[in-house]
């Protein structure tokens, strides 16, 4: 059947949106046949948001570092971890419990996209490499954004993934 497909579309068919994509990888991985909108996800926002459950930093960086008072992260030292949205990964760099803030890397993979949420804090993102679409805009590498506290984000998405920096509350809640 998915030969016959190709065949009538070809190799230069039409070629779905990227957040189409993402919506339909996410289904697939997990299982489920029930349609749903494009902010939703199944799993708790505990699972999506790996983030809200990173208690401290002290664990993933060196012992050296620490004994000086530093953390120290390595770009190869792993530490990603898979969310409940599809191609969307996220590696901890620090976590203040205290202020309940966390500064993270989060990798894109090409398609996918996450779900709307709100900030209980204010959040920075900056794009290390690739493309991310906010609503109408498309950030590249070497934009930022910010988003006050009570601000929203719908739907983000990548065409071709993308790698992030994002310092955010670890409160935020998806709508």
């Amino acid at each position: 059947m998915v030969g016959h497909l190709a065949a009538a579309v070809g190799a230069r068919g039409p070629r779905p949106p990227a957040r189409l994509r993402g919506e339909l990888l996410a289904r697939v991985s997990e299982g489920k046949k029930k349609p749903r909108s494009r902010t939703q996800l199944t799993g708790t926002p505990g699972d999506i948001q790996v983030w809200k459950s990173w208690r401290s930093s002290s664990e993933t960086s060196s012992e050296r570092a620490r004994q000086r008072g530093f953390e120290l992260r390595r770009k190869d030292d792993g530490g990603w971890q898979s969310t409940a949205a599809a191609g969307v990964e996220v590696r901890p760099l620090h976590v203040d419990p205290e202020r309940k803030y966390v500064t993270m890397l989060v990798k894109m993979a090409p398609g996918s996209s996450y779900p709307g949420h709100a900030h209980a804090g204010l959040e920075e993102c900056f794009v290390l490499d690739g493309d991310l679409r906010v609503g109408e805009e498309v950030l590249h590498p070497g934009d930022y954004q910010c988003a006050l506290e009570g601000s929203k984000h719908g739907v983000q998405s990548t065409d071709g993934g993308c790698l992030l920096l994002i310092v955010s509350s670890q409160e935020d809640r998806l709508t």
